[in-house]
């Protein structure tokens, strides 16, 4: 996010975004492709030959470059998503700034923008499965790279805003938050693991629900949606259950949840780089804001002596004055 490069873009394949998700049954020829796209992106003085998606659809079809879905388990299993229209980043982000009433500074613009962006594409994905620990990354990546937000009191206005947008409850998820983080500050690491670990029921109401989004994510079986977010609130789990944040502590809980070690690793690593560099840039805006505050009281005190050099000089004008008078 500028969240200084935290979140780049998770990728849903761009079939989903426009609305669409199909099979090609067989490499379509180079040239095929190339005539239905020139005929779909005409200039823009020309009337486009296809007035929106479901006519390009039936162009394609008409090439003989799209079949029937492919007859596998991740097909069947993700067919309740096929051809099912999805709202795209652009909507999402249309929405955010339609209800938003003042600018976002501009430093922030970026940061903004790619948190809408990396939050919209995992919640459209139908691999993804929404937990409190993605929760908790997600109100994490806000609190943390919005600290130091200039407008305080706008900073709780701008995260409604987002959560809106993002069809998000902003009091669910903010306590859900609260409420992963506070659990874990009460376990150590070692009763974590053994409470993930356990064999439980399915469904268990009386499981804490960070313990059941941990659980369910172990026990997918290296199958489960993993997203930035996720590892920025598992990171927040660790630090809060008193995890040093290094190689082998990341390496452990990604063995034990069976998720991609590399991507967590690599995703803690931006973070803390990010925040390093949001700490370098809180110290500039701040001398930069002390020399603002010191100009401004140079220049009073300037324009306060001057008043006063003024008034003096008009008072020994007057007194000159009373006295040729007088004379």
């Amino acid at each position: 996010m500028n969240l200084i490069g935290f979140s780049s873009a998770l990728s849903c394949g761009s079939g989903r975004l426009q609305g669409r998700s199909r099979s090609f049954a067989q490499p379509a020829r180079a040239s095929s492709i190339r005539r239905v796209l020139r005929v779909y992106c005409v200039s823009s003085n020309e009337v486009p030959r296809f007035a929106d998606l479901e006519n390009l659809r039936k162009e394609v079809e008409a090439l003989g470059l799209m079949k029937d879905p492919a007859n596998t388990e991740f097909a069947k299993k993700f067919a309740p998503y096929r051809g099912k229209p999805v709202r795209t980043v652009s909507e999402t982000v249309a929405r955010f700034y339609k209800s938003l009433r003042r600018p976002i500074v501009f430093y922030y613009q970026q940061a903004v923008d790619e948190l809408l962006t990396t939050t919209h594409l995992a919640l459209v994905c139908g691999m993804f499965r929404y937990d409190v620990v993605f929760s908790l990354g997600f109100v994490s990546a806000y609190r943390d790279f919005f600290r130091s937000y200039p407008r305080p009191d706008e900073r709780e206005g701008l995260f409604r805003c987002i959560c809106e947008a993002l069809d998000l409850d902003v009091g669910q998820v903010t306590k859900e938050a609260d409420d992963a983080l506070a659990y874990a500050q009460s376990k150590t690491e070692a009763q974590l693991f053994e409470e993930i670990q356990r064999d439980a029921v399915p469904n268990d109401p009386n499981t804490p629900p960070v313990i059941a989004a941990l659980r369910a994510c172990r026990q997918a079986n290296g199958e489960y949606y993993y997203t930035r977010l996720f590892g920025l609130g598992l990171m927040k789990i660790m630090i809060s259950c008193g995890v040093e944040i290094d190689l082998e502590a990341t390496k452990r809980w990604a063995n034990l949840l069976n998720i991609p070690y590399a991507r967590l690793d690599q995703d803690i690593g931006t973070y803390q780089m990010s925040m390093e560099k949001l700490a370098q840039a809180e110290v500039m805006f701040k001398e930069l804001e002390a020399r603002e505050r010191a100009r401004i009281a140079d220049e009073l005190a300037r324009k306060a002596q001057e008043a006063e050099e003024e008034l003096r000089k008009r008072e020994e004008a007057a007194a000159a004055q009373n006295q040729s008078n007088n004379g």
